[in-house]
C-alpha cells in the first residue's frame, strides 16, 4: 500500500510569456531549470526548490521541503552548447566533491537540442519536492526528459526515497542523436534510472525499473488511440521496481505520469486534455522518448494538476 499525498503542481512552458528560451547556447538549460525552481518568471512563481551553489555554467538544486530527502541535483551546462551533465548525489557536500564517489547515484549526459540555432520547446511540471523536465526538437516526435525528486515509497521506512531518471546521449557527442535510451525502456528496464539508496539504506544508487499494464502487456495487442473498448484514453500508474539479489519488488510510485496503453504517437507533444478522469484535473500528452524508434512504445499522459506523492 502507498501512503500518498495529493499535492499540487505547476506547469511550466517555452510557450509562456517571458518563459527563457533553451536555446544552443552554453548554461541554456541552467538557466530555464533555475527560472522554474527557483526565481520564477512572468507571472510564474518558481516551486520554492533553493540553488545550493552556482557559477556561471553549473547549479546545484535542492528542495527545500521538510520531507525531502535533501539529495542534489548538479546541472554541468558548460564547454558544451546542446548538451549538459546531471547528476544526482545524497548530499551537498557530496556535490561539491563531485568526484564520481560512492554517494554519487547517477550521471547523464542530457540532451536538449537536436540543430545547431534551433531553439527547442520545453516543458516543466512539479512542485516543491519532485519534478519533471522535458524537452523536444521542433522537428521530431517525442521529448527527453530529466524526472528527480520523491515518490511514495511501499517501504515502511524509507529515507532515500529519491528516485532519479535521465534521457542519456553519448557524452561523447553535443546534441541529440538517435542513439539516446528512454528511462522507461525495456518491459521492467532499470535504464538511466536510480534510487538515491536501496530500501534499506545500505546500497547507493539501487537500480530504478518502472513497470506498467500498458509495458507489460504483449505489444502486438496494443492499440491506435482512442481505446477500442474506452473510446478513450487508457492509462495506468506506473511503478518504481527495486532489483536485488534476493528479487526485488516495487519499490513505490511514480508521481504524476501515467503509462498509455494505447499509441498515442498521432497526437502533438503538449497537448491538454480535460475531463477524462471524472474530475477536472488536467492532463498534458507526451511521447516520452525522441530516438529512431517506434515512438508509439512510449505514449504517456502527465497530470497538470496535482500528484500524488
Amino acid at each position: 500500500m502507498f501512503n500518498t499525498t495529493r499535492t499540487p503542481v505547476t506547469v511550466f512552458a517555452s510557450t509562456d510569456p517571458g518563459a527563457p528560451v533553451l536555446a544552443s547556447a552554453e548554461g541554456a538549460l541552467k538557466t530555464v531549470l533555475k527560472a522554474c525552481l527557483v526565481t520564477g518568471y512572468g507571472t510564474k512563481t518558481a516551486l520554492g526548490w533553493e540553488a545550493l551553489s552556482e557559477s556561471d555554467f553549473e547549479i546545484t538544486f535542492r528542495s527545500r521541503h521538510e520531507k525531502a530527502t535533501k539529495c542534489c541535483l548538479v546541472v554541468d551546462n558548460k564547454t558544451k552548447k546542446k548538451q549538459a551533465r546531471v547528476s544526482a548525489f545524497l548530499t551537498h557536500a557530496d556535490a561539491l566533491a563531485n568526484n564520481g564517489n560512492t554517494n554519487r547515484f547517477g550521471s547523464y549526459a542530457y540532451a536538449y537540442i537536436r540543430n545547431s540555432g534551433e531553439n527547442n520547446r520545453w516543458w516543466l511540471i512539479g512542485n516543491d519536492r519532485t519534478f519533471v523536465f522535458l524537452s523536444g526538437a521542433y522537428n521530431s516526435i517525442g521529448v527527453r526528459f530529466i524526472y528527480f525528486g520523491s515518490f511514495a515509497s511501499a517501504a515502511a521506512a524509507d529515507n532515500y526515497n529519491c528516485v532519479f531518471m535521465c534521457s542519456a546521449d553519448p557524452s561523447s557527442s553535443d546534441g541529440m542523436t538517435n542513439s539516446t535510451t528512454s528511462p522507461f525502456y525495456g518491459s521492467a528496464g532499470d535504464y538511466y534510472s536510480c534510487f538515491a539508496k536501496s530500501h534499506d539504506g545500505v546500497a547507493v544508487a539501487a537500480r530504478a525499473g518502472t513497470a506498467a499494464v500498458g509495458k507489460q502487456i504483449d505489444s502486438s495487442m496494443r492499440g491506435i488511440y482512442p481505446n477500442v473498448i474506452s473510446g478513450g484514453f487508457s492509462v495506468s500508474e506506473i511503478y518504481l521496481v527495486e532489483r536485488s539479489a534476493s528479487g526485488g519488488g516495487i519499490r513505490g510510485i511514480l508521481g504524476g505520469i501515467f503509462w498509455g496503453y494505447d499509441k498515442m504517437g498521432a497526437i502533438p507533444d503538449g497537448s491538454e486534455f480535460y475531463n477524462i478522469d471524472g474530475t477536472s484535473d488536467m492532463w498534458i500528452k507526451f511521447e516520452m522518448d525522441d530516438s529512431s524508434g517506434d515512438q508509439n512504445n512510449f505514449s504517456c499522459l502527465i497530470n497538470g494538476t496535482a500528484w500524488e506523492i
